[in-house]
């Protein structure tokens, strides 16, 4: 897949990590990597479990924040093509600041 467009253009200020092994269900915080967009590229080995979640474009509260889930074997069985569940990957933007909630309950529309 090719990005339409110029992305070099949106690159900027670029940090990179190692290789870590991060502990199961321990909120781990990266306070070196800062922004309001990010390009993201992770090899997650979720072992046995069932879902692996991480969260990204954090405040640094915590209370604003994008989650990015994996769901192993969750999906949509196509029966015509195989037996087996795929896995799912989702991104939920329920705590994002894009997703501010109005008292009543409705997603404010994004300006």
């Amino acid at each position: 897949m090719v990005p339409a467009g110029d992305i070099e253009s949106l690159r900027a200020t670029h940090t990179q990590m190692e290789a870590m092994k991060l502990p199961a269900n321990e909120e781990v915080v990266l306070g070196n990597v800062r922004g309001n967009a990010m390009e993201l590229v992770a090899q997650i080995d979720p072992k046995g479990a069932s879902m692996a979640e991480m969260d990204v474009l954090r405040s640094t509260s915590g209370e604003e924040t994008t989650r990015i889930l994996f769901f192993r074997e969750r999906g949509l069985r196509d029966r015509s093509v195989s037996s087996a569940r795929p896995s799912v990957v989702t991104i939920d933007m329920s705590r994002s600041s894009f997703c501010r909630t109005q008292p009543h309950g409705r997603p404010n529309r994004l300006q």
